[in-house]
């Protein structure tokens, strides 16, 4: 899995949670926990793009998160993009499973022409 799929997938983890509290709960520690190394380029990046909002505590010494309006849009539409993603590998599974019952259903139905040309 290359770099850019794992910040998405860190990304969507981080908003998905974020949107489970949503407005009443801030959070802090979030990006730091999952973003280690670059954490103020992100939030710097999604604060700048109107995703999060953040405050500083001093006295903790850690960054505060909120979402924004337009964070719970983007949590929304990552929730959609993983049941879709969760919809199509279902999909695949029942077509497979389809093909099973309408082979079994013409095989019946062939030995039961069969059975019913053997009585004439």
């Amino acid at each position: 899995m290359n770099l850019e799929r794992l910040a998405i997938n860190k990304f969507r983890k981080i908003i998905i949670e974020m949107s489970k509290g949503y407005p009443a709960y801030v959070y802090s520690g979030l990006f730091e926990k999952e973003f280690k190394e670059n954490f103020e380029i992100i939030i710097n990046k999604f604060k700048g793009e109107g995703i999060i909002e953040v405050s500083r505590d001093n006295e903790k010494d850690e960054y505060r998160y909120n979402l924004t309006k337009k964070g719970i849009d983007l949590a929304i539409s990552m929730i959609n993009l993983d049941n879709s993603e969760k919809m199509i590998e279902y999909s695949k599974e029942m077509r497979k499973f389809t093909i099973a019952i309408i082979f079994l259903t013409m095989l019946t139905f062939g030995l039961g022409l069969l059975t019913f040309i053997i009585q004439l």
